[in-house]
């Protein structure tokens, strides 16, 4: 999202089917998982997902971050990404997934 933050949509496109990403923040990288890997992870531990909710869904495909600072409009972005959590296809293009699982 960064990339597309900034316009770059070459680099978006050669981002796009990476499986591991570097993470300037924390200094290390990361692996990327499709939200059917997870569920086949969860399922294989003796999981099933009983929901699956988008995180941040909107607001990272957002270039303007000073409207974020902004409390009214902060209050509409966070009501508008409630919204959003749980339908697709808006949960797939959240920058973060919450996968709610339950013992089987």
């Amino acid at each position: 999202s960064y990339a597309l933050r900034e316009y770059d949509m070459q680099t978006a496109l050669e981002n796009l089917d990476k499986r591991t990403k570097y993470v300037e923040l924390f200094d290390t990288t990361i692996q990327r998982y499709t939200d059917n890997e997870l569920t086949s992870i969860l399922e294989a531990t003796g999981f099933s997902v009983e929901a699956q909710y988008g995180i941040r869904c909107v607001c990272d495909f957002m270039a303007d971050n000073e409207r974020k600072f902004d409390p009214a409009f902060y209050e509409e972005l966070e009501a508008l990404e409630m919204a959003l959590r749980d339908k697709r296809p808006y949960i797939s293009l959240a920058r973060f997934y919450h996968f709610i699982g339950k013992k089987k």
